[in-house]
């Protein structure tokens, strides 16, 4: 298979006017002890934190002095007296998806935006160990922000208009060179955008499959969206506070609103989605499966960072022991791997537009 893909290089560190979206309802708590944390950690400045609060809402804690006040002002100071001063809490909407449509009217048309969540602890990236085994490891510091910039940098090159992480948390379902372009969900966790006109992409359905739809949306209006293979958010669903655990009391109503929503998402999308009615909804899975179609995934080279440090997936300069850990893993391959048997070379080459294809 030959693969292009540009040189990541100075793509890096060039910045890139993102914002930072965060859908929240009922847990500032967890919001500041995650989110907000695991962003500090990364190097994101405040500023370009915004947090959507629907303005109508009120708290919902029986026997505590908020009880019953307005949610944004309460997120506006437990954030303020808790160290993120400096993010903004924004009025947004009453569900899921009513907060992806006020932060696109709020952001305009062609912003940057990633989306995430109120309950995203860090981030993992894929490994090998020296015995073969896949494993996932927490990104090192500065990651973030430079994925951040080479996904809208991929976007501009490959007309796409969204990229995200793998939703996965199995190291088996995940590659560490590969940017997936098939069917595939976006992360509703850790997810860029390039923003259109808020109306191009009406949301239908339950805000319980909201990331759903939404992936489902794109992949017909652009022909493909981007998914970092190597990386995944960590993350705990269905939790009991705050979320769509305040609509549903009952998980069983919740599953039946999700089985009817996915239903209705294939009979719209049939050659996108498939409804698997006999799959078990879980914590982390919903009835359904992406058709898998699409191009071939592009294939991210390792390249040589600052004073020779080899980048780890092209994004950010690898330490002492992955570089170790790489090299044991490479020689266990070349002593296993057979002669081809016609002589046969990989060359690699570029061009002066910044590509490299391996042929």
């Amino acid at each position: 298979m030959t693969t292009v893909l540009p040189l990541i290089g100075q793509a890096t560190v060039t910045p890139v006017p993102f914002k930072i979206c965060i859908p929240s309802n009922g847990r500032p708590e967890r919001l500041c002890r995650e989110t907000l944390t695991f962003l500090h950690r990364q190097g994101v400045d405040q500023d370009l934190i915004y947090v959507f609060v629907d303005p109508l809402d009120t708290v919902h804690r029986p026997g505590t002095p908020e009880h019953g006040t307005l949610e944004l002002p309460w997120y506006q100071l437990y954030l303020t007296t808790h160290g993120f001063a400096g993010v903004h809490v924004l009025p947004g909407g009453p569900t899921l998806s009513a907060q992806y449509v006020c932060a696109w009217n709020h952001f305009g048309p062609n912003s940057y935006v990633i989306h995430t969540s109120d309950g995203v602890p860090g981030m993992l990236q894929k490994t090998s160990e020296s015995d073969g085994r896949d494993s996932l490891t927490p990104i090192s510091e500065g990651t973030l922000t430079a994925l951040i910039a080479h996904g809208f940098h991929m976007l501009e090159r490959t007309h796409a208009r969204a990229w995200s992480t793998c939703a996965s948390l199995n190291p088996r379902g995940l590659h560490m060179y590969h940017i997936s372009q098939k069917c595939g969900l976006l992360d509703g966790n850790m997810t860029g955008e390039i923003i259109g006109h808020p109306y191009e992409l009406p949301f239908r359905l339950s805000s319980c499959i909201t990331d759903v739809e939404h992936t489902c949306r794109l992949l017909e209006r652009d022909g493909k969206v981007l998914r970092y293979m190597m990386f995944t958010t960590t993350h705990e669903y269905r939790g009991r506070q705050g979320g769509h655990a305040r609509r549903f009391t009952d998980n069983a109503a919740r599953v039946r609103e999700v089985h009817l929503a996915i239903e209705a998402l294939e009979k719209e999308f049939p050659h996108l989605i498939q409804y698997t009615p006999d799959k078990v909804c879980s914590d982390k899975n919903m009835p359904y499966r992406f058709t898998s179609i699409g191009p071939q995934p592009l294939e991210l080279p390792t390249r040589v960072g600052p004073a020779g440090r080899p980048l780890t997936y092209g994004i950010a300069p690898s330490t002492g022991t992955e570089r170790a850990r790489r090299s044991r893993h490479l020689a266990k391959k070349s002593l296993k791997r057979p002669a081809s048997a016609h002589g046969t070379e990989t060359h690699v080459s570029s061009s002066a537009d910044g590509t490299v294809a391996s042929t």
